[in-house]
């Protein structure tokens, strides 16, 4: 199992400005946060659970390298819940992914709070 997150450096580029280790520190907390999904994995019985930390924008990296890079057979991603006017601006990643993975995806969608 592999567990990938995609940092988006994008939307950091006017924030580096002011705070050149503001993307090392993104890349730290999002290795620390795999770290801990890998090990709840384990603890549930998964034996080989693989992190991977990518940084550019989750639409393309995880369809066109991180897929490939695994050899993906599906595709695990969570919905924001982002409404209709955000996602004609934005996009979806979610739905970018399903769009575009070669593989299965399962989107998953979690309650609003």
């Amino acid at each position: 199992m592999n567990l990938v997150h995609v940092v988006d450096t994008s939307h950091y580029r006017g924030i580096e400005m002011y705070d050149m280790n503001f993307k090392k520190k993104a890349i730290s907390q999002a290795q620390e946060l795999l770290d801990r999904y890998a090990q709840q994995a384990k603890e549930q019985g998964l034996e080989k659970v693989e992190t991977i930390v990518e940084e550019g924008s989750p639409k393309t990296v995880i369809t066109k390298q991180a897929a490939k890079k695994v050899n993906a057979d599906l595709i695990i991603c969570g919905a924001t819940g982002i409404n209709a006017v955000e996602r004609m601006f934005l996009g979806s990643i979610s739905e970018h992914i399903t769009r575009h993975a070669k593989c299965d995806v399962l989107v998953v969608r979690t309650e609003k709070k």
